[in-house]
């Protein structure tokens, strides 16, 4: 899918399909290189991240895996589009954060003492005003969400500002997961946990492994099991836990 135009003030942006590197493109390049110059990550607080976009100050435009990396690009939403910026609700945000930290929605739902249905509303809504509606969110979002929510402490987003023809934007990026070999799933296991970390559908890993959806749902299961994890978000936050993002 090709990259919108950079202009970030038209219609809706669309991320592109996540790609194994960079194919030429003069957004990407600038923002490759405004990431490379950016602080550590050890050395960023990448809840700020988090609060930017649950405020409005910037909507993904376009997400991308590297070699090592996996990116996202986010446009800037002037203070004088007040039509277009569109801040979550504190009701709104809760809910969503909670559902990007793995609780699932009856948990929330109970414990917020609403009804499932609200619960599952409230989530529709902040996906849609954060344009993530039918898109995986960003592998640096979620991670970004959780350190927001304290349930991770050593998150290693590094997100950096950056101009590119008039407009601003600003590129968040975090190492590729990469499960360790003491982990105890088995190799095949490893490679789909990294995939649906990474953002990929049960019916996308099952294309790129050759082989069934019913056989990866089973796999998956059996990882959720090992790392007593449900879901993506779950299993993203047990990786951050285990240093599957840490190293150069």
């Amino acid at each position: 899918m090709a990259l919108t135009s950079p202009n970030p003030f038209g219609p809706r942006p669309v991320l592109a399909a996540p790609q194994g590197d960079f194919a030429p493109d003069p957004l990407w390049e600038v923002a490759k290189t405004a990431d490379a110059r950016a602080p550590d990550a050890t050395r960023t607080d990448p809840s700020q991240l988090w609060s930017d976009l649950a405020a409005g100050y910037v909507r993904p435009h376009s997400e991308r895996l590297g070699p090592t990396r996996s990116y996202v690009i986010l446009s800037a939403v002037p203070p004088r589009s007040s039509g277009i910026r569109c801040p979550l609700t504190e009701a709104e945000a809760t809910v969503l954060l909670r559902v990007l930290c793995g609780d699932q929605q009856k948990v929330i739902s109970t414990e917020l003492r609403i009804a499932h249905s609200t619960a599952s509303k409230r989530c529709a809504q902040a996906i849609e005003k954060l344009d993530l509606t039918a898109r995986s969110v960003p592998l640096p979002v979620v991670v970004a969400a959780q350190s927001a929510a304290g349930v991770v402490s050593n998150a290693r987003v590094r997100h950096a500002p950056f101009a590119y023809e008039g407009a601003e934007y600003m590129v968040a990026s975090i190492r590729r997961p990469l499960v360790h070999g003491r982990s105890p799933l088995t190799v095949s296991e490893q490679s789909i946990a990294q995939l649906l970390v990474e953002g990929l559908s049960r019916w996308e890993i099952a294309k790129m492994r050759a082989t069934s959806v019913q056989t990866v749902s089973c796999q998956l299961r059996s990882i959720f099991a090992k790392f007593q994890a449900t879901g993506r978000y779950g299993l993203t936050r047990r990786a951050t836990e285990l240093g599957w993002f840490d190293g150069d």
